[in-house]
């Protein structure tokens, strides 16, 4: 998983990302893995509306001079999109593209042009995520061991000089080459590159490899919680977590996480959201503008009152609307949608009560919010739209083994755990013990009927529009890292308090 790159040790995802531009994109909105350069067209991908473009390779800091001869008079910025079939491309097998006479021109091969259907799993199609989104998901910033020589210099942060063990170094603009990264900007204490490794060996010259943007959602949940960025704490928990194969189920919660860390980073069509920038949202102050009141009037309750039923048999008509709300703010969700059902006293809710929805199961939302005055927001809209672009991507979660499954059914024998997450567990246990589990590829004997209505559930008839274009790509990142370094947060103060307890006498104790 991953062992040929290395992770963020906050967010568990490559630094080593490639991107696959449309045909309506610049020569510089393509990179591969390590910065630079292009996906070949000799890529895993079958769509009929993909392309290809011969243009020579690019080396780090290098120019591409000669695209625009090789676009058939197109600009460089504007490559038109190809109408014949992949395979009269004359670049399938890694053969070289061809000059304008039609003899091979070893100096240019041909680049994959994403079309809207694109599978490689190479690179993230530049129809499913924007050069905007993916700002920063190469970048590199290191956690070192201190020295015993160790002292502060202009540039350190508080924290950083308070800490004991740990100091933090510049940022990288480029990805990392496998063992080490360089280019960290600002220079401090004199290192400008360095050693990394998702499980450093003791010594100061390796140093533990974050996302910047990642850092900076584990400050704000450290201070939260700390009062300070707590980088020893942080480090204790890394050593404490195991090895990097350890990590992942120490760490992330995410499926997606590691259907992703194969040898090589694998950009499965769907989870491009694990790359986007998490601070950086494109389109949230959008979102969040379009639900601010401004000349409209303020509505201080959502929905309308009911206007049938036996007002004297219902008994919660007695509440007074402190105790009322008093009721619901006790309620999860789906009780109070219940309940509404069952009175028309809780047939209208307050804004407030989408407030409170929105601070408590949506914390990650702080960031915008926290300066916002809260009379001049629609709650209650700010609340369905922020679940519109991040709620469903849970779904996706659980949809996505169904579309690899119906293109790739002989594959999915050992992945029913996986898959099945909706089964009851004397179900799933049936699936897993039944005949066929293990001894034969496909669906296990006896549960064909079952699979179809599972398909059917998930995969709905003309279903053309997936993930929703509602879905912004950065938010759901965001939580994504947000939930996982808030559980790593439970863990640190686990350890210290493990700690404390440890150095207490047994009286104490």
């Amino acid at each position: 998983m991953g062992y040929s790159e290395r992770i963020c040790q906050l967010c568990s995802t490559s630094f080593n990302i490639a991107r696959i531009r449309r045909s309506d994109e610049p020569v510089d909105a393509a990179w591969l893995e390590y910065g630079y350069d292009f996906v070949e067209s000799s890529t895993d991908c079958d769509a009929e509306d993909c392309s290809v473009v011969y243009r020579p390779r690019r080396e780090p800091g290098g120019e591409d001079n000669e695209v625009e001869d090789e676009v058939q008079g197109g600009e460089a910025d504007e490559v038109p999109e190809r109408e014949e079939p992949r395979e009269n491309d004359g670049v399938e097998n890694g053969e070289e593209g061809e000059g304008e006479d039609g003899a091979r021109d070893e100096d240019k091969e041909g680049e994959h042009i994403a079309g809207p259907h694109c599978e490689s799993t190479t690179g993230y199609s530049g129809h499913r995520i924007s050069v905007e989104e993916m700002k920063g998901c190469q970048s590199v910033q290191c956690i070192m061991r201190k020295d015993d020589d160790w002292s502060p210099e202009p540039g350190d942060e508080d924290f950083v000089v308070q800490s004991e063990t740990c100091w933090l170094t510049g940022i990288s603009k480029g990805p990392p080459d496998e063992f080490e990264i360089d280019g960290l900007e600002p220079v401090l204490h004199g290192v400008d590159s360095t050693l990394i490794n998702d499980a450093p060996e003791e010594g100061s010259e390796w140093g533990y490899p974050v996302h910047p943007h990642c850092f900076q959602i584990f400050s704000r949940l450290s201070r939260l919680a700390f009062g300070t960025v707590n980088l020893d704490g942080l480090r204790r928990h890394w050593d404490a977590r195991g090895d990097r194969f350890d990590h992942l189920q120490n760490w992330t919660k995410s499926t997606d996480i590691p259907r992703a860390l194969q040898q090589w980073f694998s950009h499965v069509p769907g989870t491009e959201y694990l790359v986007a920038h998490p601070l950086e949202v494109s389109g949230l102050q959008a979102l969040i503008d379009g639900c601010l009141w401004g000349d409209q009037q303020r509505e201080e309750t959502v929905f309308p009152t009911a206007v049938c039923g036996d007002h004297d048999s219902d008994p919660f008509t007695r509440l007074s609307p402190e105790l009322v709300m008093m009721v619901i703010a006790q309620l999860p969700r789906r009780d109070v949608a219940n309940l509404r059902l069952a009175s028309r006293v809780f047939r209208q809710l307050p804004q407030t009560y989408f407030q409170t929805l929105v601070s408590s199961e949506m914390p990650w939302m702080s960031w915008e919010l926290d300066s916002l005055p809260p009379k001049d927001v629609n709650w209650h809209k700010l609340w369905c739209d922020l679940s519109d672009a991040d709620g469903g991507a849970r779904r996706d979660e659980a949809v996505r083994p169904w579309r690899e499954y119906l293109k790739f059914p002989d594959r999915i024998s050992e992945t029913w755990v996986e898959i099945l997450p909706e089964l009851e567990q004397e179900e799933l246990k049936g699936f897993m013990e039944g005949p066929g589990y293990y001894s034969s590829w496909g669906i296990p004997e006896g549960k064909e009927e079952r699979v179809k209505e599972i398909v059917a559930k998930y995969m709905p008839p003309g279903e053309s529009s997936w993930p929703s274009p509602k879905q912004l790509h950065g938010l759901r990142n965001r939580r994504r890292i947000y939930e996982d370094l808030q559980d790593a947060i439970n863990k640190i103060k686990a350890l210290d308090e493990e700690e404390v307890v440890w150095c207490l006498k047994p009286s104490e104790q």
